[in-house]
């Protein structure tokens, strides 16, 4: 989707207040490496293969990874069922203790042909009250993929040894293609949830700084977060264009979104979520941030 944006600032505006499911992030997954981050193609068994100055060059040494948004997914689709079932989505991955491990069983079924594929693993350590105002501690862990043929059903089982691994934590599955690019799944919204937290933990971080910088200043919203919509069919019903109005709260975020000119019930909902989903340094007024209502002409192509 091409998206241009017309800044207006409205004063009286009625929006239609939506339940948002988490705004899409498609994820790349980086690495540091030579003191600069670097894109991860693909993984050999647990060692991660980077595009370095131009060339792909195999890791072969601890590292840390660091996902962050990408531009859009991959073309595939993966259909995963979980061996593991719990209460909590989040908790499909079984702890073993005792082996220091993550227990991954499940099930994929690809779209189209797949190899060269990988397994990114998240989990998070609880918090407790005494850190609950600090980002949680989380490992990503990665993993190559055996090779998918389309339609076909195929069992994957992995451990993964997690040193700080503890009881209750909160893990998501990514599946990533051969040049890095995460593929979609029917299990990929505790990621989405995950980051969308993460962004506006960062974005609570980073506010004090600009309203230092722009002290007495008046502004209007500045988009730091800005998702497109995901789209998981193509649908001939979506219109060539649609206007969205959204309030932004003083602290940068959507508190209420409208759809405008579009019918179409799943284009107007994956629309809608995306839009809840931006982050903003807020709207000032000599300094202070107060709340504001934009509208954002979209094209749909």
């Amino acid at each position: 989707m091409k998206s241009i944006f017309r800044w207006l600032t409205l004063f009286c505006l009625c929006a239609v207040t939506i339940q948002a499911a988490p705004p899409p992030h498609p994820t790349r997954l980086n690495i540091v490496y030579k003191d600069r981050p670097q894109p991860v193609l693909r993984v050999e068994g647990s060692d991660p293969v980077a595009l370095i100055d131009g060339h792909e060059q195999l890791i072969k040494q601890r590292i840390t990874y660091y996902p962050e948004r990408a531009p859009a997914f991959g073309a595939n689709h993966v259909e995963v069922a979980f061996h593991f079932l719990h209460s909590n989505p989040n908790r499909v991955i079984r702890i073993d203790m005792k082996a220091r491990s993550l227990l991954v069983k499940m099930t994929l079924k690809s779209e189209a042909d797949l190899s060269g594929a990988f397994l990114l693993v998240s989990a998070t350590i609880p918090q407790t009250e005494r850190d609950k105002d600090q980002w949680p501690k989380t490992f990503f862990l990665a993993r190559e993929l055996p090779e998918l043929k389309a339609g076909i059903a195929t069992r994957v089982e992995e451990a993964l040894v997690l040193i700080d691994v503890v009881p209750d934590m909160d893990c998501f599955v990514q599946l990533f293609d051969a040049q890095g690019r995460e593929i979609t799944t029917n299990v990929m919204q505790p990621a989405w949830a995950y980051y969308h937290a993460q962004e506006v933990h960062q974005l609570q971080e980073a506010t004090p700084d600009y309203l230092k910088k722009f002290a007495g200043q008046s502004r209007e919203v500045f988009p730091v977060v800005h998702p497109s919509p995901y789209f998981p069919d193509k649908n001939d019903a979506r219109p060539e264009s649609a206007l969205v109005r959204m309030t932004i709260s003083a602290e940068g975020r959507v508190t209420e979104a409208s759809v405008e000119g579009v019918t179409d019930p799943a284009t107007s909902s994956a629309v809608h979520d995306a839009f809840m989903g931006w982050l903003f340094f807020p709207r000032l007024r000599d300094g202070v941030p107060v709340e504001a209502v934009v509208e954002v002409p979209v094209k749909f192509h």
